[in-house]
């Protein structure tokens, strides 16, 4: 797409002057920039969501599978506009939300095509919260963007809980009993998190895996091992437990959750034992400048200190973990800026050296709210022309 004419351009720039939901779907559908949800709302109490760039207009072809275009019936043609591209305005829930999650269905999905949308673990979860509200200050929904509940994972627990019910190994009584005492909640401190979610990661794993086999086989190093969407098929296959798709190896499914749960206690005997076991230890955050990758001995200048924090890779509408994390967090109502709350990892500066390089950072892993609109100038940087 990047090397079509108007794909690239800056007219996102225009967005600073909009003044209404239609003068930004304007923008948005002349933008050159990579497509992303676009969600929007006007100081009027408009709301609407859309896509932002360039979204090509398929003929021929779904484009869910490789088409040849060598004889001019499949390819693309221009830009899709609407009504083909997806827009809603002012929806009968008075509530929109993207979490970079699938949106739409029905001829709209099959013009923008069905591409690696993110779970909807945490598109759900950022529903159910804004459902919630019968109304809804700025503090409401940051309170939303920092909910680390752990909604996602509670099937996995109590299938975990269920299938070893009447266990009687001892290795896993004091597995299951922090799994049993859990917070219920993507915290550093919580060794039950941990176990629950290791579990769903070797149970899918072992799942995939075994029904894979063939195409593992054929691809090699190019299998896609990674995929968001091998939720749903793995939990299916686990529940309903058909016989003729059990992968190879296993005398039933019992022994396949067995077998994972068995991968779980031998991780946490390699990682120093169940009280080292926690998720702040595994998913430490690392926000590393990118000069440290190449010069580590700079780390101690130009990054960040590593720290444990609630959130979540994904899958949840807090995101912190690893390397990984939201890349601000920002409420804002329109005429109301005054009240408006942002946060960004990192800071503002570039300069390693500057005070305010890194300024903000902990309030972006704590969680602490920081204002939207700017504070009082303390430097001026005036750039002014050579009269000679």
């Amino acid at each position: 797409i990047a090397h079509y004419e108007g794909a690239a351009n800056t007219h996102l720039m225009q967005m600073e002057n909009a003044r209404t939901l239609e003068d930004a779907f304007a923008v948005a559908h002349r933008a050159g920039t990579p497509a992303q949800n676009l969600v929007v709302g006007d100081r009027h109490g408009n709301i609407g969501y859309t896509l932002l760039g360039p979204v090509p207009a398929r003929f021929g072809h779904s484009g869910i599978l490789p088409a040849s275009w060598s004889d001019g019936s499949r390819g693309w043609s221009g830009r899709l506009l609407p009504p083909g591209l997806p827009v809603i305005i002012n929806p009968p829930q008075d509530r929109l939300w993207s979490a970079n999650a699938r949106i739409v269905s029905g001829d709209w999905l099959q013009n923008v095509g069905f591409g690696n949308y993110a779970l909807a673990g945490r598109q759900h979860q950022v529903r159910e919260r804004m459902m919630a509200l019968e109304s809804a200050d700025e503090d409401d929904l940051f309170a939303i963007q920092l909910d680390d509940e752990a909604l996602f994972l509670a099937r996995w627990r109590a299938l975990m809980l269920e299938h070893f019910a009447n266990h009687t190994d001892s290795s896993l009584a004091a597995a299951l009993d922090k799994v049993e005492r859990w917070e219920g909640r993507a915290v550093p401190e919580s060794i039950g998190y941990r176990v629950v979610r290791r579990f769903r990661s070797h149970v899918t794993m072992r799942v995939i895996s075994g029904l894979t086999e063939p195409l593992q086989d054929y691809l090699g190093e190019r299998f896609p091992w990674y995929s968001r969407t091998v939720e749903g098929p793995a939990w299916r296959l686990v529940n309903e437990r058909p016989a003729h798709l059990l992968p190879p190896g296993y005398d039933d499914w019992n022994a396949l959750v067995d077998a994972a749960m068995a991968d779980v206690i031998a991780e946490i005997s390699s990682n120093g034992g169940l009280e080292k076991f926690t998720w702040g230890a595994y998913a430490e955050l690392r926000i590393d400048h990118p000069l440290s990758s190449f010069v580590p001995a700079l780390a101690w200048l130009t990054d960040p200190p590593v720290r444990q924090a609630s959130g979540e890779f994904s899958n949840m509408p807090r995101i912190a973990a690893g390397s990984w994390g939201a890349s601000e967090r920002m409420v804002v109502s329109p005429g109301r800026e005054e009240n408006g709350i942002f946060q960004m990892p990192s800071g503002q500066s570039g300069h390693p050296l500057s005070p305010y390089y890194n300024k903000g950072h902990e309030n972006w892993v704590r969680g602490t709210k920081t204002p939207f609109l700017p504070g009082e100038a303390k430097w001026i940087l005036e750039f002014q022309p050579d009269d000679s």
